[in-house]
Formats: structure tokens, sequence, C-alpha cells
């Protein structure tokens, strides 16, 4: 798969430069480490999110009981929803 995107991305950049639209320019290993940390970052705090102390799930979670009123499955019982 990784192959495939890189052969895919080279590819992009050579259009790009035959089309005479934009001159290549190496934008080097630090922007990709940033890109990288940002994405990471934006998917942790994407999952996080139902998790966050105001939410209903987490009440929910903390209480043992589902929005139905009934007991949640794992629940006081040390286990986390799967």
């Amino acid at each position: 798969m990784a192959i495939t995107a890189t052969a895919h991305k080279l590819a992009r950049i050579f259009y790009a430069i035959l089309r005479g639209r934009t001159a290549y320019a190496d934008l080097g290993p630090d922007h990709y480490e940033r890109r990288h940390r940002e994405r990471a970052v934006a998917t942790l705090k994407r999952r996080a999110q139902p998790w966050d102390s105001n939410s209903l799930c987490y009440r929910q979670f903390l209480s043992g009981r589902g929005s139905d009123g009934r007991p949640t499955p794992g629940a006081g019982r040390g286990r986390a929803w799967r």
C-alpha cells in the first residue's frame, strides 16, 4: 500500500513539472514530520471526544447504565466497553 501511495505521489509531481504548472521544491523531512504530528493529534482528539467529561457516553459509562436505564455490558466488573 505504501509503495502505491509513493508511486502516486511521484506521478503527481512529474505530471505537475511536465505540464509546467510548478517547479519541484523539496519540502524536507520537517514538513512531513509536522504534518504527521498534526494528523496524529487531530485523530486522538476526535477519538477522545466521546469520552470528554461532559458527554453522555462518559456519564453513562460511570453510572454503569445505558440510555435505556439497563446496566451496560461489563459494568461493575472493571472492564471498559468493547
